[in-house]
């Protein structure tokens, strides 16, 4: 008899335990203050604005721009991006222009 009398007190403890834990538990011990989730809300908004910018400079530094500078070419300005018309071009400067591409290509790696 004294088995079940103490079964029965563990199954009474254990249903108000549960009860307690489902009623209670979600609350919070206080109400927050309009201040306090204000802080809250500015301080999620700078952690977030932060990690964007880490994703951002992270996504920039994977960028090449290839940019060309007059760097190795004493008394000359930069480099064209858009070659002149071919036609207008001699052997001479199209061999020596497929030289500095080359010399370039060379260094970049």
């Amino acid at each position: 008899m004294q088995i079940k009398d103490v079964a029965k007190r563990l199954h009474i403890v254990l249903f108000v335990g549960l009860y307690i834990l489902a009623h209670c538990g979600a609350q919070p011990l206080r109400k927050r203050s309009v201040s306090e989730v204000q802080l809250m809300h500015n301080v999620w908004e700078h952690k977030h604005a932060l990690d964007r910018q880490d994703w951002l400079q992270m996504k920039l530094g994977n960028i090449h721009t290839g940019s060309i500078s007059s760097a190795g070419r004493p008394g000359k300005g930069p480099l064209l991006l858009t070659p002149p018309d071919s036609k207008d071009l001699s052997p001479e400067q199209i061999t020596l222009d497929m030289n500095l591409l080359d010399l370039n290509s060379r260094h970049s790696h």
